[in-house]
């Protein structure tokens, strides 16, 4: 189970940068 709290936050992670770079794109 704690490979999949790690993933969680990796994934936690990606999102924001895809998100501040989308918003940045977009701006």
């Amino acid at each position: 189970m704690k490979g999949a709290g790690v993933s969680m936050t990796a994934i936690a992670q990606t999102l924001g940068v895809a998100r501040s770079t989308l918003y940045r794109t977009l701006d």
